[in-house]
């Protein structure tokens, strides 16, 4: 799997038909603080990187705070082709939806449409920021993905990533439990469950970020799957594991398929959801949450990488 090279800051290149740059006008919704609440960090309070350790974009969410997001999503929305809109907000921060292409497909050839959801966990914060970098990737380099059609939903839960947890703050929910057309379900999951209901996809990844160790303490990505699909894991996985380290030991709560491959019996998860309704290549991916967050980052990043080059 070819490593990647970290993608520069992205600048505005929308204009107005003079020439001149063309304002994108998003209001800042109300609810990113809370009262009591550690303050948000402003991004330019932050001391500024050495030159000799350059981060991409994405490292930019670091504080964890929905406002970063939102402001990661907002820069994005300024780039001819990238459409972000709002599916609601949470006690006032909203959950916004990305949707942009990469080159178009060969001649003759239907899109490949692609599902890519993070954040549903918000102690979890490496599959918000996986996802965040991979928009900026597609953004700057569609002829990376051709033939793709994405559709993002980057930060499901913000309120839990503000505040570092697993579940949501209203209900005290695990949100990935939840996926039903159910009225009494939590409102992250009634704003999602839309988007998830555009598919059959093509191929469907939620991003998360797991503590489990084998026996000896060892902590690895895998990939938790569905029903069947079991070539195209093995294909991506056996790719994936020659670079970073994979999860290879049944756990207390998972049931080691191969090496890098995982079960789960839960109920109620977005891949299981989207499996049920015909998205045949459905899986969530984790990241090994005790490694550092730029692995765990860069990680996700070239296991979606791995998915897209095979599906």
């Amino acid at each position: 799997m070819p490593r990647r090279v970290g993608s520069p800051a992205i600048r505005s290149t929308k204009t107005t038909a003079a020439g001149a740059p063309k304002p994108k006008s998003i209001p800042k919704p109300r609810g990113f603080e809370r009262g009591g609440r550690k303050p948000r960090v402003a991004l330019d309070a932050r001391p500024a990187k050495p030159a000799t350790n350059p981060q991409r974009n994405v490292f930019d969410v670091v504080p964890r705070a929905p406002q970063t997001v939102f402001d990661a999503l907002t820069r994005l929305d300024a780039i001819p082709g990238v459409d972000v809109k709002t599916l609601g907000d949470i006690d006032g921060i909203p959950v916004q939806v990305v949707r942009l292409n990469g080159a178009p497909p060969p001649p003759g050839t239907e899109p490949k449409r692609v599902l890519i959801t993070g954040g549903v966990h918000g102690s979890e914060p490496a599959g918000t920021m996986s996802a965040v970098e991979l928009l900026e990737l597609v953004a700057k380099s569609p002829d990376l993905f051709p033939g793709f059609e994405f559709t993002v939903v980057p930060l499901v839960n913000p309120e839990g990533f503000r505040d570092g947890t697993r579940h949501n703050e209203n209900d005290d929910t695990d949100l990935n439990r939840e996926a039903a057309h159910d009225d009494h379900v939590p409102k992250e999951m009634q704003l999602l469950m839309p988007v998830l209901d555009e598919g059959p996809w093509t191929l469907a990844l939620d991003l998360h970020a797991s503590g489990s160790t084998t026996a000896a303490g060892k902590n690895g990505f895998f990939a938790i799957r569905t029903a069947g699909n079991d070539e195209l894991l093995h294909g991506v996985m056996s790719e994936f594991k020659a670079s970073y380290d994979v999860l290879d030991e049944t756990t207390a709560r998972y049931t080691m398929v191969e090496p890098g491959v995982m079960e789960s019996k839960n109920m109620g998860t977005v891949k299981g959801y989207l499996f049920e309704r015909g998205t045949e290549a459905s899986f969530t991916l984790e990241a090994p949450a005790r490694a550092s967050m730029k692995v765990q980052v860069e990680g996700l990043v070239d296991l979606v990488r791995g998915f897209l080059s095979r599906v």
